[in-house]
């Protein structure tokens, strides 16, 4: 890939074309893909939630701002810190996730903006 014009040439669409379907196996591909992204000690402290049915969309809209390029979208991904994913997870392999604390956050501040 050719990054040298990445910026200057990059755009993000916010209105959708309303009868163009979205295709879940290419959100689970780009987010089998995000997965890989690099991330503090490969601990993935992040969830995303995959939203497509109408009603749902508009039930998270106020977490959104009722933003337009959320409630007319037909999937919405909403992404999230997760530490009670991680905390499970390392209780299960016998271990304190020692997370809960200000460096923590950061982590997952982090790791779930570079996996968005």
């Amino acid at each position: 890939m050719d990054t040298s014009n990445y910026f200057s040439t990059r755009r993000t669409i916010r209105r959708y074309e309303p009868s163009r379907p979205v295709s879940i196996e290419l959100i689970d591909k780009m987010l089998e893909d995000a997965a890989r992204a690099a991330n503090t000690g490969n601990m993935q402290t992040y969830s995303v939630i995959v939203s497509t049915d109408p009603e749902e969309i508009a039930r998270l809209a106020p977490a959104h701002f009722n933003q337009p390029a959320i409630t007319g979208a037909k999937a919405v991904l909403t992404f999230c810190i997760d530490f009670n994913r991680f905390n499970r997870w390392c209780r299960i392999n016998g271990t304190e996730p020692g997370l809960n604390n200000l460096q923590g956050f950061t982590w997952g501040v982090i790791d779930t903006s570079i996996f968005a």
